[in-house]
């Protein structure tokens, strides 16, 4: 048995030439958007967000595996086949759908008093801009608090609200304010 070596950070040479050529064809985008929309449309049908990420990976390798099949009716003849087949044979799926899988940004929201539990189920955000939107869920949750306090706390929520809607960043923030913790996180 030969020993495989590694190529480009990939498993094998076949293996980097499969990504390669699936990145540069568009199929990435097609794979990408679809374990995307995958996570998105099983968020509430999932334990953990990683359950959300398996489901999706799975289909992701189904789908490439479906790309990558020699027809036995093309015009190769039956060496050409069996060479390509097990050059196919050698390429590494699971790992080229992992890496659309976990390009997916996953973001939580929320909030709650500290040493208490949370008050509500964290929101969860899918996507490119997933951490900014989690940020802009929390700002308006802080504008929704601070109509039901009165003076400095209103005050001071909408102002924190208001530096996290001027704030341009996509990392994670936590801040105690007017008696409550609020936070993102990337998952």
């Amino acid at each position: 048995m030969t020993e495989e070596i590694k190529c480009n950070g990939w498993t094998n040479y076949e293996t980097w030439c499969a990504a390669l050529w699936l990145d540069n064809d568009g199929s990435s985008c097609t794979y990408r958007e679809k374990a995307e929309e995958i996570i998105q449309s099983r968020i509430d049908d999932c334990d953990d967000i990683d359950e959300c990420r398996v489901r999706a990976l799975e289909s992701i390798v189904d789908d490439i595996k479906n790309d990558l099949v020699v027809d036995k009716n093309s015009n190769l003849n039956g060496l050409q086949r069996d060479l390509l087949s097990a050059a196919i044979g050698e390429i590494n799926i699971d790992e080229i759908a992992k890496s659309y899988v976990d390009e997916i940004q996953i973001a939580t929201a929320g909030w709650n008093m500290p040493g208490y539990m949370p008050d509500s189920d964290p929101a969860i955000f899918v996507g490119d801009d997933a951490m900014l939107r989690a940020k802009s869920y929390i700002a308006d949750e802080m504008r929704r608090d601070a109509e039901n306090k009165n003076g400095g706390a209103a005050e001071w929520l909408i102002h924190c609200a208001d530096e996290l809607d001027r704030t341009n960043t996509d990392g994670e923030i936590g801040m105690t304010v007017a008696g409550y913790h609020y936070w993102t996180a990337k998952v």
